[in-house]
């Protein structure tokens, strides 16, 4: 075991001189052991405290799984039909919107829709891809774009 030794200066006294006592090692190593531990945990509480206040720490959305799909059926009309899936029964609704290459929409809601159950748009044909778009609503309040595209 090594032993360090440490000069004090004693202020009180001022003719005393400088003193010396011995001391162990070890205790440097644990103090610093200590003060690095400490650092640490408030690191890491602070790092908690920042987190829940600028909400990086919320809940995430639940994700849902259903589907449709969507086609021409080569008179000028898009078919879209709806394909249930396994979160079928928490669908509130879908909505549904299409814009031809004119940009003349067609919108529509299904509240509930039911599976396998298909419609057409109303919105005259051009020699421009139509642009489809539907959303789905759940529950909970969550809304999930489950089609964005071009047919």
């Amino acid at each position: 075991m090594s032993l360090t030794i440490l000069k004090q200066f004693n202020p009180v006294v001022p003719d005393a001189g400088v003193t010396m006592r011995e001391i162990d090692s070890e205790e440097a190593v644990s103090e610093t052991v200590g003060i690095i531990l400490a650092v640490a945990i408030t690191v890491m509480l602070a790092a908690w405290v920042a987190a829940n206040v600028y909400g990086t720490a919320e809940k995430t959305k639940n994700t849902y799984l259903v589907s449709a799909s969507a086609y021409d059926d080569g008179i000028g009309n898009i078919v879209v039909t709806y394909q249930g899936g396994q979160d079928h029964d928490k669908l509130v609704r879908l909505d549904v919107w299409i814009l031809n290459g004119e940009n003349q929409p067609d919108n529509w809601t299904w509240a509930p829709p039911e599976i396998g159950v298909t419609r057409k748009s109303n919105v005259p044909p051009t020699q421009k891809p139509d642009r489809i778009y539907i959303v789905a609503t759940f529950i909970d309040g969550t809304e999930i774009l489950i089609m964005d595209k071009y047919v």
